[in-house]
């Protein structure tokens, strides 16, 4: 038996079906395009899409960014552990 959708499900649905739409085509991480190398080192794919990142406490839409850099971008990721990573390496990298 197929399950029914909710209509969460389907909201989600729509939001990212109007996101894709409306979108540029360039991570919105980074702002690479398709066949630009990104923040990542890697070059975008030119027949691969972008994914649907999204906030794992709320689920709320974030923005449509690569997939190497959505899958880097763990749950557990935050604004302020970016923060504290980046003057890490500022510390470590001074002479």
């Amino acid at each position: 038996m197929r399950a029914r959708t909710s209509a969460n499900d389907r909201q989600v649905r729509r939001e990212r079906e109007l996101a894709r739409a409306e979108h540029d085509d360039r991570c919105d991480l980074c702002g690479a395009a398709r066949g630009e190398v990104g923040i990542c080192g890697i070059r975008r794919s030119e027949g691969r899409g972008l994914d649907f990142d999204h906030d794992h406490a709320s689920d709320g839409f974030r923005g449509l960014i690569c997939w190497r850099a959505n899958r880097w971008l763990a749950r557990w990721i935050t604004p302020a552990f970016l923060r504290a990573a980046a003057d890490y390496l500022d510390r470590a990298a001074a002479p």
